[in-house]
């Protein structure tokens, strides 16, 4: 899964509150659809950038 650091490399223009309250709902989505390999997860964050 994604760390909170690798998230905050990810999005860094978010605000860390509201990047904290997304990051479980991003993890339970990824995993609810088996978002699990790199080129999965990458498509995945593409389309929420």
């Amino acid at each position: 899964m994604i760390t909170r650091e690798q998230w905050t490399l990810i999005f860094p223009n978010l605000k860390d509150p509201w990047r904290s309250q997304v990051l479980p709902f991003l993890e339970k989505a990824m995993e609810e659809f088996y978002i699990n390999t790199p080129k999965r997860m990458s498509q995945f964050l593409a389309k929420l950038a």
